[in-house]
């Protein structure tokens, strides 16, 4: 509900039973990332011809945006501190066409076939042949983990919604720190073929945006909010996505 519900639902509830929302969080991206996977999947069995893989990567791309996304895609621009109508939609563009492109730029013709190291090859009953498979799975997690960090680096403040507060108080620098293990261990596991450093400068980049774009945006959007929260989310996200581009 933090993610998706729009804020005149989201007021109407009690505070308290977000406490351990940052829970929720990890769960439902983990989740979002399995339904990606599989909308993926069943769109091009549908259209099972390589040459029209732009079907899957544009349907999951909506699925993404029109989904989870939603509410950081309308808020977006009010996180940046735009006031214009014009600009916020006009960002909110450029972060779809950035999404778009990274799926397109993704589309694989052949499935990876790079042995393992050892110590890592009892993780292939769950590791996908397509890295875009990885990205999708990876994507939410890492989205989710920025808005937890961003609550420790950025405290409550009089811009707070009691809702937003709530959330920053039940999820703790422990939590932060132990949640990125899924995110970052994920990653070690999935990218280990990259081109040195290619493993390393993903991650490490990733990690650096999911860190500072909250506390920069809520400097630029009026304090820590759920629109910046959301918004971190929707950054970091494209941020891994662009990342893995360049370097698979």
């Amino acid at each position: 509900m933090f993610m998706t519900a729009g804020d005149e639902r989201l007021d109407a509830q009690e505070p308290a039973r977000f406490t351990y929302v940052w829970l929720g969080l990890m769960g439902l991206s983990v989740l979002s990332g399995l339904v990606f996977v599989g909308v993926w999947t069943v769109i091009w069995r549908t259209f099972s011809d390589w040459d029209r893989l732009s079907r899957p990567a544009a349907v999951t791309a909506i699925v993404l945006l029109g989904w989870p996304l939603r509410r950081a895609m309308a808020s977006i621009g009010s996180a940046f501190g735009m006031r214009d109508k014009g600009n916020q939609y006009a960002l909110a563009s450029v972060c779809a066409v950035l999404v778009g492109v990274g799926f397109m730029s993704l589309v694989e013709r052949y499935p990876h076939d790079h042995a393992m190291p050892e110590w890592i090859a009892w993780i292939a009953c769950i590791r996908p042949e397509l890295s875009i498979f990885r990205v999708l799975l990876l994507m939410p997690v890492w989205g989710a983990w920025s808005m937890l960090i961003t609550t420790q680096f950025h405290r409550p403040d009089a811009q707070t919604d009691q809702i937003t507060r709530r959330c920053a108080q039940g999820c703790g620098p422990l939590t932060a720190v132990l949640c990125i293990l899924l995110p970052l261990l994920g990653s070690l596991m999935y990218f280990h073929y990259m081109v040195e450093p290619g493993c390393w400068i993903v991650t490490g980049a990733t990690v650096v945006t999911a860190i500072f774009s909250g506390p920069i945006l809520c400097r630029l959007g009026g304090g820590l909010t759920r629109r910046t929260l959301l918004a971190s989310n929707m950054i970091t996200q494209i941020v891994f996505l662009m990342l893995c581009t360049v370097w698979l």
